[in-house]
Formats: structure tokens, C-alpha cells, sequence
């Protein structure tokens, strides 16, 4: 269970920090969309995406709770700016994943981010071994598998966004 949700988190935040980075000015506009002053904007951009690959790393680490605290210091940062959102009522592109998902800030991206601190939490308090103590192969597994998994909501994520644009432009 441990390595199940030690690559869940990896994978994850591999994925979110490299899309952001992809489509930084999707990502830069977001930010700007937040509120955020404009000499903040081009820091916040490079800042979040560097801190999501070092927690990655330090995941890697012999002390990946250093990783976890991090992925749960940025789960309260994002927590904050999604309740900011619900409470002024805009209608803010997520970007979570740059440019793979078009999902708009509100309770679906909070429990996005209940998914993400939750299993940090968990592993935070009970993982007391480092990854490497699993074989490579136990390792590989579980990155494909929750690889597998991302693309499967990633894909599904599409078709819906797909059949809403269709019905919305329905007669």
C-alpha cells in the first residue's frame, strides 16, 4: 500500500509540474486570473512547478517525509486559493495539469487536492522506509499502474468535457 501511494504521488506530481511548465503562459494567466500582483506572477509560475519536481525528488530520498511535508505544504497553499476562488465565485481556469485538463477551480479541484494531501498524510505518518527499500521492479509496477490509472482520468476527463461542448452547442 505504502509504494502504491508513494508513486501515486510521484507520478502526480511529475505530471502537474512538467504540464504547468509546458504551457507556462496558460499557466502564468491563471495566476494572473487569481489576483496576484504582477511582479508575483512570473516567481509563482516557475516557483510552484520546482517545488512539485523537488518533492518528487526528495521522494526518492532516505528521508521522504521531507517530500511529504512538502506536497502537503503545497496542498494547503492550493487548498487556500481554491477556497479564495469558491468564495469570490470566479470562473478561473484550474490548470492544475497545464493544458491536459479544462477544468474550472471549485469542489472538483478541492478534492483533487484532498486526494493529493491524504495519501501524504497517511505516508507521513506510517511510511518509515524509504523507496528504494522495494525492489526496482515492485517500483516500476506501481509507476506504470498509476500511470495507467492518470490516463484513464485524463482520458474519461476529455470525453466528458467532449459530450458538454457538444451538448452546449446542441440546437
Amino acid at each position: 500500500m505504502n509504494l502504491l501511494l508513494h508513486s501515486f504521488l510521484i507520478v502526480i506530481l511529475s505530471l502537474s509540474s512538467i504540464s504547468k511548465l509546458k504551457d507556462l503562459n496558460s499557466f502564468k494567466q491563471t495566476i494572473a486570473n487569481l489576483g496576484f500582483q504582477r511582479k508575483l506572477i512570473n516567481m509563482l509560475a516557475y516557483l510552484i512547478p520546482l517545488l512539485e519536481l523537488i518533492s518528487v525528488i526528495l521522494l526518492f530520498t532516505n528521508k521522504p517525509y521531507v517530500g511529504f511535508l512538502l506536497i502537503l505544504l503545497l496542498s494547503v497553499c492550493f487548498i487556500t486559493v481554491i477556497l479564495y476562488t469558491l468564495k469570490t465565485a470566479k470562473k478561473i481556469k484550474c490548470n492544475c495539469f497545464g493544458n491536459l485538463t479544462e477544468d474550472i477551480i471549485g469542489l472538483k479541484t478541492f478534492i483533487h487536492v484532498l486526494i493529493l494531501a491524504i495519501p501524504s498524510i497517511y505516508l507521513l505518518l506510517k511510511a518509515n522506509s524509504p523507496l528504494w527499500s522495494n525492489t526496482f521492479i515492485e517500483i516500476w509496477h506501481s509507476l506504470l499502474s498509476n500511470s495507467g490509472i492518470i490516463v484513464i482520468y485524463l482520458l474519461v476527463n476529455s470525453i466528458n468535457n467532449y459530450n458538454k461542448a457538444i451538448k452546449a452547442n446542441s440546437f
